[in-house]
């Protein structure tokens, strides 16, 4: 996404990109983009904002249909949204000051999970990964502590913290394998890849 753009191109030919406005009002940058399931099981598109009363888009089933998306307002809230993430039939956007947001009808509602009695979790601290298995397992990366769900979100445990990172960047489920990127603070500005 580029500001408030967003942009699609057939399968068959990634040389041809076609772009339109999806706010219609306002110009919000979008953050992280991610595919998944409406709460009819049709294919949609969420984008995260930086928005403090928009924080994340949804696309019509038509991603090439130019219409304006829907925005969703986690009331309350008041910070930008940096990563989205669908898996098992739950959308889970995590975002600035250690706050994590979960839908489970689709991304038409959304509501606050609860991490600050967890080990080592960090209220004022963004949180930059998040990833699912498909089957509801779920991990979440902040600074250099690694948090578990097996419920699909709805409960989270530390897992995990890592010697020596300043912080987990990216993280994905793959190939029976979870993988993060991380920077550690011996080595400031170059990422590692570690998996298991």
């Amino acid at each position: 996404t580029n500001e408030q753009y967003i942009g699609y191109a057939a399968h068959s030919d990634l040389t041809s990109w076609t772009f339109y406005d999806r706010m219609n009002s306002g110009h919000p940058p979008g953050w992280d983009l991610a595919y998944g399931k409406d709460g009819s099981g049709n294919g949609i598109f969420v984008v995260t904002n930086q928005s403090s009363t928009k924080e994340v888009s949804l696309s019509t089933t038509n991603v090439a249909d130019g219409n304006a998306w829907t925005h969703k307002n986690f009331s309350g809230s008041g910070d930008f949204y940096l990563k989205v993430a669908w898996s098992n039939d739950v959308w889970i956007a995590v975002g600035m000051d250690g706050k994590v947001f979960r839908s489970t009808d689709g991304a038409s509602t959304w509501s606050q999970i609860d991490m600050t009695g967890l080990t080592g979790w960090e209220s004022n601290d963004n949180v930059l990964a998040l990833a699912g298995d498909g089957a509801g397992k779920w991990c979440i990366g902040q600074n250099d502590n690694l948090y578990h769900s097996t419920d699909d979100g709805a409960n989270w445990t530390r897992i995990h913290s890592f010697t020596n990172t300043w912080s987990i960047h990216g993280m994905i489920y793959t190939n029976n394998s979870w993988v993060i990127a991380y920077e550690r603070t011996t080595d400031a500005g170059k990422t590692f890849i570690r998996s298991a």
